[in-house]
């Protein structure tokens, strides 16, 4: 859908209909793959970790039943909170190297500060890129107090990163910005809100997981 606007906008300023569409398509076969790439990696290791030695010549014991498998229902909301995250991360990659945004005078912005690439990001990226392997997990294997104190890692490593930059206003793009309010400054309140918002969630998550190890 993204794409479609954007080649929509390229075409009304003017660039040429086989730019555009070689432009449109090489943004979704590039973040497509990537995403395919990487849940693929995902599951495999998950479907890896799940499997045990076997016990051919040795002594069976109730160690060597399969795992028990994962609610359904807790199947279904680690489907979708993996698919949320990796779209997340699919997201933040794809402003960046696509530049969506375009200013009045033709000129393309990142929607998020450039500057986060050499420093918050990559924080951020990894706890989301924890919070898809979790997710993963979740959905196939019982949900155990081990893997919600790894939850607590990702959770604060996506988390916090990001309530800094947001309330330190260094989240957006300022160019971006500038463009978007015609010279209205959003409110310092505007991303207390926010940060306060963003740490709620993060607890409330961790909480919830910790509340489905203990079954």
């Amino acid at each position: 859908m993204i794409t479609a606007v954007s080649a929509v906008l390229d075409v009304l300023d003017g660039q040429g209909a086989a730019e555009v569409i070689g432009g449109a398509v090489g943004a979704v076969l590039s973040v497509g793959a990537q995403m395919i790439a990487w849940l693929t990696v995902v599951f495999a290791l998950v479907e890896r970790s799940g499997k045990r030695s076997g016990t051919v010549g040795g002594v069976w014991t109730p160690d060597d039943l399969p795992e028990r498998r994962a609610p359904e229902e807790h199947g279904v909301a680690a489907y979708t909170g993996m698919a949320w995250h990796a779209l997340l991360i699919a997201l933040i990659v794809w402003q960046h190297t696509a530049q969506l945004y375009r200013t009045d005078d033709g000129i393309h912005l990142d929607v998020l500060d450039p500057g986060l690439w050499s420093s918050w990001i990559w924080p951020i990226l990894a706890g989301l890129v924890g919070l898809v392997t979790l997710d993963a997990i979740r959905a196939v294997r019982v949900w155990t107090r081990s893997l919600a104190v790894w939850s607590i890692a990702a959770e604060v490593a996506f988390t916090m990163p990001l309530a800094w930059v947001l309330y330190r206003q260094k989240f957006f793009n300022p160019a971006f910005l500038s463009d978007v309010n015609g010279g209205w400054r959003t409110p310092d309140s505007f991303y207390t809100v926010v940060v306060v918002g963003a740490l709620a969630v993060g607890a409330g998550r961790v909480a919830k997981r910790f509340r489905e190890a203990r079954g």
